[in-house]
């Protein structure tokens, strides 16, 4: 079998062409809605990045990523000014393709200054802004289009809208895979979370959600409603039963959990569903006059570029489907070794509290130093670092480093870990006989220097009153 007869085969996945020409008008709604939605997350982000994270010592860098480092004050300044002026040229499609290639890099670049503010709709909205430069999402209702209204089609390409709903499937449906595990089923850590600040509510709704059914029913029905939604979205008629679903579920994460945007940009980009052109539909109910059927179809690709554009689409499919595949490669749980928790949609599973002590000192040293993480970094970073074990090697790794400099011949760091899952007792996460100088990063398999965790204990022992 050729290359090209694999690649024509592609370009029809399921009986779905790819370069069929459909509206574009749901994709530009989608892109004024993302605007919006990034107009305020760089907002935020400019005060997080200059007031808080540029304050600290040492940055806990992503594997891969180790080389991104922050500039200096006035460009940081500047980068985060410039991307929110962006992402207004996004919202009115104005030199689109420009803007949103700001947007995509300094979000992105945000992103991978730190572990610590690591968030999964964070790392979401940094792969759909890079995907959406090379989107016909400026083709309707933008300036560009306004003012160039001979030079371009309204219509795009299937495939500018199936990248994004196997993006959002992908995330609902690794969202409950992940919460197949024995505490989430027995209502670990949502037993918690439903009981913080609910004396907000109603006292009925405080009954219900603090009650052992209510906790199953939010468990349970977060889970079957994850793994469901996706292929209810792609069935033409079970999304419209599946809409009020959906903003429920959404509306009532914001009201329970500090989670930012992502509840309205989850509903917001349900619509990507929905057929291509119902922009129009729902305009033309309030008097906008719009031929709804009509799909101004202009648009060409040669066999080159359906070529390539398959390849790609392909290897990024792929990828998101099989990335979070790693989870399961691991042996132990995530919840306590960390490996495969970020990138792998593993969303709202554990709430956890860990304690690390760090010594160190010379080799012809006779006593040992003590050294508080809470010097170097904030709290945030410790609180989401504490997710990821082997940050705290990075740290001691630092550490070593920093001894090297200031003149230590034979750098000696120990390390002592002490974690605590959902809830269950404290225990001691790693080996305090290493010299955790020495000690290198494996990537592929959990290190001998992370002892087995208490997953087969009974969770929550450390919150029941």
């Amino acid at each position: 079998m050729s290359l090209q007869t694999i690649i024509s085969w592609l370009q029809k996945p399921f009986g779905i062409d790819l370069f069929q020409e459909v509206s574009g008008k749901s994709l530009a709604f989608f892109r004024i809605g993302f605007g919006i939605v990034m107009f305020y997350e760089l907002m935020n982000m400019r005060l997080y990045v200059l007031n808080d994270l540029l304050t600290a010592e040492y940055f806990i860098t992503y594997d891969l990523f180790p080389w991104v480092r922050p500039f200096s004050l006035p460009i940081m300044e500047f980068f985060a000014a410039f991307s929110v002026v962006a992402s207004l040229f996004v919202i009115v499609g104005y030199k689109y393709r420009i803007a949103q290639s700001i947007v995509a890099f300094v979000w992105t670049y945000a992103f991978l200054l730190d572990q610590g503010h690591y968030n999964n709709h964070y790392y979401l909205y940094s792969v759909v802004s890079i995907y959406l430069i090379f989107t016909g999402a400026n083709r309707n209702y933008s300036f560009d289009a306004a003012l160039n209204p001979q030079k371009r089609s309204s219509a795009v390409f299937r495939v500018e809208y199936l990248i994004i709903q196997l993006q959002v499937f992908v995330v609902y449906f690794y969202g409950s895979v992940a919460k197949m595990n024995a505490d989430w089923l027995a209502g670990w850590p949502m037993r918690l979370w439903l009981s913080t600040g609910i004396e907000e509510f109603p006292d009925w709704y405080a009954d219900f959600v603090t009650s052992n059914f209510g906790v199953l029913f939010y468990s349970w029905g977060g889970m079957l409603f994850d793994f469901f939604i996706g292929f209810m979205l792609f069935h033409k008629r079970l999304r419209y039963w599946a809409l009020p679903a959906l903003v429920f579920f959404h509306v009532s994460n914001h009201f329970f959990w500090n989670i930012g945007t992502f509840p309205w940009f989850s509903i917001m980009v349900t619509f990507i569903f929905f057929p291509p052109n119902w922009p129009d539909k729902v305009l033309s109910k309030f008097g906008w006059k719009f031929d709804v059927n009509k799909i101004e179809l202009s648009r060409t690709a040669s066999s080159a570029k359906r070529g390539w554009v398959t390849t790609l689409f392909t290897i990024y499919i792929a990828f998101q489907f099989l990335a979070p595949l790693r989870q399961f490669v691991y042996r132990g749980s995530p919840g306590w070794h960390g490996y495969a928790q970020h990138f792998a949609w593993r969303m709202m599973l554990v709430d956890m509290v860990s304690g690390v002590q760090f010594r160190i000192k010379d080799a012809g040293d006779s006593e040992f130093v003590n050294v508080s993480m809470e010097d170097y970094i904030s709290f945030r970073q410790f609180r989401k670092s504490a997710r990821i074990p082997s940050s705290f090697l990075d740290f001691a790794h630092f550490l070593r480093d920093e001894m090297i400099k200031g003149g230590a011949k034979d750098p000696i760091v120990k390390m002592e870990i002490y974690k605590s899952f959902n809830g269950r007792p404290y225990m001691l996460l790693n080996d305090t006989a290493l010299n955790y100088a020495t000690v290198e990063e494996t990537y592929f398999s959990v290190p001998d220097w992370i002892q087995p965790g208490n997953e087969d204990e009974e969770p929550g022992q450390l919150w029941k009153e």
